[in-house]
């Protein structure tokens, strides 16, 4: 054997080598960039909806019903596990034009999230809420609400670890109450989101 194949032959062992060692460390795709937001974020974001019994397909989206509108403040704490996962914890209080008791409601909300972070700091996240009524008209008897999967899509800044999203796409959303009725709504939303607590 010469002494140029002796050289090809350890190179390709050497690059063989590599290629098993390193299948070890393999992450799947986004996990890394996922485990960057790993922390708590204080939030604060402002929705508004319009309530009608049904609504027509896009693009139209033609309200069938009466419509009534609705500003919903909210506040609290998401936290975002790295791994895609997380919840977030807090309360809103809206304002309706609704014809009711009381023209406000506050509840308190919970909502498992889940999320995803490209190597750009573009963030999708995707949130499920479960909400129980604390003042209003619904909260004799803390009646409870759940509301359908939204999507919300921004920007992480990792230099300042702000978090900014919006949901913008018009999606026919659901509102379920305690009793199983349900309630179409349209809404857009701005969620801005500052990091309290990073990952030790």
């Amino acid at each position: 054997m010469n002494q140029a194949t002796t050289v090809r032959s350890a190179c390709l062992a050497i690059v063989v080598l590599s290629g098993v060692l390193g299948t070890g460390n393999a992450q799947t795709p986004g996990s890394a960039t996922n485990a960057t937001l790993k922390g708590a974020f204080s939030v604060q974001a402002e929705e508004e909806c319009v309530h009608s019994s049904t609504f027509g397909p896009p693009p139209v989206l033609e309200a069938l019903g009466p419509t009534v509108m609705e500003n919903i403040t909210i506040q609290g704490t998401l936290t975002l596990n790295g791994d895609g996962t997380g919840e977030f914890v807090g309360r809103s209080a809206s304002i309706t034009t609704i014809a009711i008791a009381s023209p406000v409601q506050q509840s308190t909300l919970r909502c498992p999230v889940t999320y995803s972070m490209d190597r750009g700091g573009v963030v999708s996240l995707e949130r499920t809420c479960t909400g129980t009524v604390t003042r209003g008209s619904l909260s004799v008897g803390a009646q409870v609400w759940t509301a359908s999967a939204v999507r919300l899509e921004g920007r992480f800044h990792s230099v300042t670890g702000a978090l900014q999203l919006a949901d913008t796409a018009l999606e026919i959303e659901t509102i379920t109450s305690f009793r199983g009725a349900r309630t179409p709504r349209l809404c857009t939303r701005a969620w801005s989101a500052f990091r309290i607590e990073r990952p030790r």
